[in-house]
């Protein structure tokens, strides 16, 4: 495991550009940050919204190109066949796809891709849970303070 994941900061490659992001930061909630961390909840939504778009297109471009792929190679491999007069079967011919260096690339490059909208999913449904966490926090906390204000007028009475 890459010491960047253990310290929890995950780092996704979005085009050409890299994000570094410490998600346990990212959905950190504090009392005494409680406005600050309210004001800063939609712009850290809309970033990861907008990552997990991005990486999703990058996973259908993934996808599109390793089924371009297995379109080439089929498409070789039977022409192969047929200039040295081989008769090939549907799963020889799977054999010899699955096998292509080129076809190994572009599936694992899909399962990254895969792999990367994923995380990003999940971070999002992390700020989720912040945004419920921090509507929580805030109601308690004026809740709690309007019980002070309350006892310090009856107090004064």
């Amino acid at each position: 495991m890459k010491n960047e994941e253990r310290n929890m900061v995950l780092v996704i490659k979005v085009g050409d550009t890299e994000h570094k992001v410490d998600f346990q930061q990212e959905v950190r909630i504090s009392e005494e940050t409680i406005n600050e961390d309210l004001k800063d909840q939609p712009g850290k939504y809309v970033y990861f919204a907008i990552l997990q778009e991005m990486a999703e297109a990058e996973h259908q471009e993934a996808k599109l190109y390793l089924e371009l792929k297995e379109a080439e190679l089929d498409s070789s491999i039977r022409e192969e066949a047929q200039r040295v007069g081989e008769k090939i079967t549907e799963k020889r011919v799977m054999t010899k796809i699955t096998l292509d260096d080129s076809y190994i690339e572009a599936r694992t490059d899909v399962n990254l891709t895969r792999t990367k909208v994923g995380k990003l999913k999940a971070v999002k449904e992390g700020l989720n849970h912040r945004k419920d966490m921090l509507i929580t926090l805030a109601s308690n906390m004026r809740t709690q303070w309007d019980h002070k204000l309350w006892i310090k007028e009856s107090e004064q009475k």
